[in-house]
């Protein structure tokens, strides 16, 4: 509302000044013309009016544009706030333990049932499954199915409407929020690279040192990210990363996964929208990350979990079949299909 005042303000304004200057103009030069002709001005005098009458315009129109910006202004401050402003939806239980913390690592759901507030229709109906510390869980399933729905519940960016989460055991309710999300890494496909160092890129604000720094990077097969510059890690990355390929954004995203080493690790696919020969190199790298943690993949290329511990496939909210991808294919159900039409 405060944009299209600020808008039809400036619209009357502007059109109101020049008109105003064209006029005044318009005046002296009418009154002007007939002194000259009676010889009372000479025609110098008249053009030294007519200069001055639009100097004085001058200021004014500046002040009117600079009134523009300052609304301009006002209005970006005003959305600054609102957003200062907006109180978190989730916040800590009454009850929350504040010495709990996430250490083993395992998640499991218990008959959960969810439906967000904007919507009328479940989005998860009863879903179960555990996962053990060490292990990786992916999740399989068509759009909608309620994949990125399980991730947000263990972060408990939404609360449940029926049935528990638990990890490590307890409910996720018990946990501070800041304890609970400081065990739980999020690597989501679309990596955010921010306008700085290539260190405070990795490190994203924690304390450690450049040989560990190093040591993460090169885990993932990223070293050869800091060798493309002759500053190293000191080399100012573009805002969204404009000068690193797809993968090498990728890569960089697994280095702050190692240099958080979180015990539960939450992946949207990473291979979904890089090439065949990358995905090799990510997949490497999505060895050495997820080894020793608990991981859950969203998965969108079936190829990246063969070796996943468990593997979930959702429809339309419900985990319709669970095993391995062995045991999957052998079963020639819908992960079959959907293997079968991803390879194939």
């Amino acid at each position: 509302m405060a944009v299209t005042s600020e808008i039809r303000a400036w619209a009357l304004l502007r059109p109101a000044m020049m008109m105003t200057t064209a006029v005044a103009t318009a005046l002296v030069l009418f009154v002007g013309y007939g002194r000259a002709m009676e010889g009372l001005v000479t025609v110098g005098i008249l053009l030294t009016f007519l200069q001055y009458t639009a100097r004085l315009w001058v200021p004014i129109r500046n002040l009117t544009e600079k009134i523009n910006v300052i609304q301009v202004a006002l209005t970006a401050g005003e959305r600054i706030f609102d957003v200062l402003d907006t109180t978190a939806k989730m916040k800590d239980s009454k009850d929350a333990d504040p010495t709990l913390r996430v250490h083993q690592g395992s998640v499991e759901f218990r008959d959960v049932r969810f439906g967000y507030a904007s919507g009328d229709d479940e989005v998860l109906r009863g879903v179960s499954f555990e996962a053990r510390p060490g292990e990786l869980i992916a999740l399989v399933g068509d759009t909608g199915a309620g994949k990125s729905t399980i991730v947000s519940l263990i972060s408990r960016f939404y609360d449940v409407d029926e049935g528990a989460v638990l990890v490590d055991g307890a409910d996720v309710g018990d946990f501070r929020l800041a304890n609970l999300r400081a065990g739980v890494g999020i690597i989501p496909q679309d990596v955010v690279v921010f306008a700085g160092t290539l260190r405070d890129n990795v490190t994203l604000g924690t304390d450690v040192d450049d040989a560990f720094v190093m040591r993460c990077l090169r885990g993932v097969g990223a070293e050869s990210l800091v060798a493309r510059f002759d500053d190293g890690l000191d080399h100012v990355l573009e805002e969204a990363g404009r000068t690193l390929s797809a993968g090498e954004r990728q890569l960089l995203s697994f280095a702050r996964g190692l240099v958080a080493n979180p015990p539960i690790l939450i992946l949207d696919e990473a291979t979904a929208s890089v090439d065949t020969e990358t995905e090799l190199t990510i997949q490497t790298a999505l060895e050495e990350l997820t080894a020793g943690r608990t991981s859950i993949i969203i998965a969108h290329r079936l190829s990246t979990i063969r070796n996943a511990d468990q593997i979930l496939v959702l429809e339309q909210g419900e985990i319709i079949e669970r095993g391995t991808h062995d045991e999957l294919l052998a079963q020639g159900g819908s992960y079959g299909e959907l293997y079968e039409r991803h390879v194939g």
